[in-house]
């Protein structure tokens, strides 16, 4: 028999023949920590959200912003100012004391506390706070409860780009619960981008406005009819 040599080189046998130095990047990428972001005005996804709330702002429905886990607020203090009142989550103490925006309503506890406790509805909810799968299915379930019609959740860490970043340091495997969701919430559009350790948009299929509903049912009677002509 002959015997097959082995590699030197780790992960050579995936067929990619840049695989081995990349994977070498990621481990040391994964066991380093994030660098310090509290120093700077902002996180790298807070203008993708800060997008979205103003999209929403020029169609008079951002009343309500609320953000679950806002760290260190970098993106909470971004978002902020475009709703009338913003609500900032999060089971840590020191957030509180790096809130800037003055429309700002501080809260104390877990998210699954702060939503089963809430009697508002909000228009653009921002989810990351645990990065467990079984935890961001619940705080998507929770936030869909308190959505609004037209209202969008937005869920951070659901597309780790490689098995490092699924770690639980980083994204963890809240990238599960999407799986999750959009197989028991049909009445709810799902669209994950593949960028920021993976942004999730989250909303009501039935947000349509009045006037699409009714020129959608009444191109459904056109068809009948043409069908039934045919016949």
């Amino acid at each position: 028999m002959t015997k097959v040599k082995k590699s030197k080189v780790k992960h050579k046998q995936i067929g990619d023949p840049d695989f081995a130095k990349f994977s070498s990047v990621a481990e040391k990428m994964c066991m380093k920590p994030f660098p310090n972001l509290a120093k700077n005005d902002s996180s790298p996804h807070s203008d993708f959200i800060a997008e979205i709330a103003d999209g929403l702002r020029s169609i008079e429905h951002m009343e309500n912003y609320l953000e679950l886990g806002v760290n260190h607020c970098l993106t909470f203090n971004v978002v902020a100012p475009y709703a009338k009142v913003a609500y900032a989550v999060d089971k840590h103490k020191h957030p509180e004391r790096e809130i800037k925006a003055s429309n700002a309503k501080w809260f104390f506890m877990t998210s699954q506390a702060f939503l089963n406790q809430t009697t508002e509805k909000f228009d653009l909810i921002f989810i990351d706070a645990n990065h467990d799968a079984s935890m961001v299915y619940k705080d998507i379930k929770g936030s869909m409860k308190v959505l609004t019609d037209i209202g969008i959740i937005v869920a951070h860490d659901t597309y780790p780009g490689n098995p490092w970043y699924a770690d639980v340091q980083h994204c963890g495997s809240a990238y599960e619960a999407i799986w999750r969701i959009r197989k028991e919430c049909p009445n709810y559009e799902v669209m994950t981008f593949p960028f920021y350790c993976g942004m999730t948009i989250i909303r009501k299929t039935s947000a349509k406005p009045l006037w699409m509903v009714l020129a959608m049912e009444l191109r459904e009677c056109e068809v009948q009819k043409k069908q039934e002509s045919y016949n």
